[in-house]
């Protein structure tokens, strides 16, 4: 079974691909990336899981927040959307946070839960480098910004390992750019 498509949650629409049957696994992508992130981990999973990716508000094909809202609400939403009572989560980055927190919110609907590459609270790394990729995401240079993140010494170890740097960072025809705030905890942007 495959399936995409829109759905609507508050004050936006957030799209979505489910693969697969079985149990769920929802994959969750890292700042800067959409679904496409797990396109080389996608046919794979979805042969025992039922797979389901979806893009965070103001990411891939997802409308951006024009209102304070929450991801951690968002998951539970596609949860809810699929008819999914239990969920592996698999998320990267800040989606290994939304994960985190979606986990510690609604410990009933996770079998399972891997968060890479992640902390608790947040995205942390060097200020001057959260603050410039901020202020370009902001100002609408979603690429730009792109870039500058991942430019930095944190991806150093991936970039030298081509198999595992992404394969591809630009924004899908018709995307929408990017206005996260990078200081808060991607959980809740309230």
């Amino acid at each position: 079974m495959q399936d995409s498509g829109f759905l609507n949650v508050p004050d936006t629409r957030l799209y979505y691909e489910v693969a697969g049957a079985g149990p769920a696994m929802v994959f969750v992508h890292g700042f800067t990336f959409d679904t496409r992130m797990w396109d080389d981990q996608w046919s794979v999973f979805a042969e025992h899981f039922r797979a389901v990716r979806y893009d965070l508000r103001g990411f891939g094909r997802s409308a951006p927040e024009p209102v304070p809202y929450s991801d951690v609400d968002d998951l539970l939403a596609v949860l809810n959307f699929l008819d999914i009572e239990r969920a592996h989560l698999v998320g990267l980055s800040m989606g290994g946070i939304v994960s985190v927190h979606f986990a510690l919110g609604h410990p009933g609907r996770v079998r399972g839960l891997i968060a890479a590459d992640c902390g608790p609270g947040g995205i942390t790394g060097p200020s001057d480098l959260l603050s410039d990729a901020e202020e370009l995401a902001v100002a609408g240079r979603t690429a730009e910004a792109q870039e500058k993140w991942l430019a930095s010494s944190v991806f150093a170890p991936a970039r030298e390992r081509p198999q595992a740097w992404p394969t591809s960072r630009a924004p899908p025809a018709g995307g929408r750019a990017s206005r996260r705030d990078l200081g808060t905890h991607a959980g809740d942007r309230r």
